[in-house]
């Protein structure tokens, strides 16, 4: 590691495995693997057809064209959406105080990323299209930086509810959500700088089950030559517990129960509800299970359809 200005990784790692929220974490997110690595497969599918649209090859075999009509598609959409303009006001307020509140609500989103996550190259919009779906974690930050921040959550990294349908649309909305982000040491050391000396390298388990004991350690051994490490946003408004843990032992750096759960909004009524500060965008809304259809899962067959046609003219 000489030679180099990135942090050292942890090895004194402390392991939190036995903890109840971990567990509950853990299995939550084991629970949800075969309905999610089902529409990962079909994300995958979707993408690996959108690439093949700007293939730069020659001209041979039976697919000497590749499929345009998802570039099409997607670049005209894209072209016409934007986030929506805003204007906040109150009753009986004048008007230069609405828009100082204006103002200062774009001021937020700007600087806490809300733009930046919908609009930007792998942001909210293109997997909108493309996937159907896409997801946004708020208010969740690190030890530095602008007080609210907005992430985009990918959409492979994301586990809820086997059951659910959304969250808070449908009648079976999200009770429990757990958001995996990954990075190198050095990101994760100035997201949490407290836990550089707490919490070590490697992958948020998932399906371990799978694998030997063998296989295990030379992933583990991957990613700490690549000094990657993942960090997980656990909730559960059931319970009322928020848990933020990381790497392959699951150090937790901050949990908070009860009455401490920070997600917390006053109703109508002026009743306390607790929720998940997740929000969740969808395109076109399935039948039934918590994944939507997008664009692309419409034309997809198009798609193939006019490839094959121009491949045999």
């Amino acid at each position: 590691m000489r030679g180099t200005l990135d942090p050292q990784p942890n090895f004194k790692v402390k392991n939190d495995g036995d903890s109840p929220a971990i567990k509950d974490a853990l299995k939550l997110i084991s629970f949800n693997y075969t309905e999610k690595d089902a529409q990962d497969s079909r994300n995958k599918a979707v993408n690996e057809l959108f690439a093949s649209g700007a293939e730069i090859k020659e001209l041979d075999g039976p697919r000497k064209i590749g499929a345009k009509v998802l570039l099409q598609a997607f670049w005209k959409i894209i072209a016409d959406l934007k986030p929506l303009d805003f204007r906040a006001e109150g009753t009986q307020v004048p008007e230069y105080k609405e828009d100082l509140v204006t103002q200062g609500l774009g001021t937020v989103l700007k600087r806490g990323g809300w733009d930046a996550t919908f609009r930007d190259k792998g942001g909210m919009a293109a997997n909108l299209i493309a996937y159907g779906d896409a997801f946004r974690l708020i208010g969740a930050k690190g030890e530095n930086g602008f007080p609210i921040e907005f992430q985009m959550i990918d959409n492979s990294n994301i586990y809820v509810d086997v059951r659910a349908t959304g969250f808070r649309r449908g009648n079976k909305p999200v009770r429990k959500c757990a958001v995996v982000f990954s990075g190198t040491w050095s990101q994760f050391v100035a997201l949490f700088p407290s836990a550089k000396n707490k919490a070590g390298l490697g992958q948020i388990p998932r399906n371990n089950q799978f694998l030997t004991e063998t296989d295990q350690k030379q992933w583990q051994q991957v990613l700490a030559e690549d000094q990657v490490i993942e960090w997980c946003y656990y909730f559960d408004i059931d319970n009322l517990n928020y848990t933020l843990f990381a790497g392959s032992n699951c150090t937790i750096l901050e949990e908070k129960n009860k009455d401490e759960y920070p997600f917390v909004y006053k109703d109508r009524e002026g009743r306390e509800e607790p929720f998940i500060p997740v929000s969740h965008y969808l395109c076109i809304p399935s039948l039934e299970g918590f994944y939507n259809l997008g664009i692309f899962s419409m034309i997809y067959d198009y798609a193939l359809l006019y490839r094959q046609i121009f491949n045999q003219m």
